[in-house]
């Protein structure tokens, strides 16, 4: 179909999913290191106002990256 061809050209389909999860996942560490460096403990509130998101979408980022962090109400850490 034509749209997939624009999008193509358009240069939106240029990284995989798994690509687009890493960014996510390296954006959320990036946060919450410089969010670290300013106060302790980290809140979801500073990493939301700090990625420029809601905290919804910080809550669905740490779950896309469980693994090393954890949420407990509205603080942050590294597990």
């Amino acid at each position: 179909p034509a749209w997939k061809r624009n999008l193509a050209k358009s240069g939106k389909r240029k990284k995989t999913p798994e690509e687009r999860k890493q960014e996510r996942a390296e954006e959320f560490e990036q946060a919450f290191n410089y969010c670290e460096s300013i106060e302790t403990p980290v809140t979801v509130k500073a990493l939301a106002e700090y990625m420029g998101c809601s905290e919804d979408t910080v809550r669905n980022r740490q779950k896309e990256s469980s693994s090393k962090f954890w949420i407990d109400g509205g603080e942050v850490g590294r597990k």
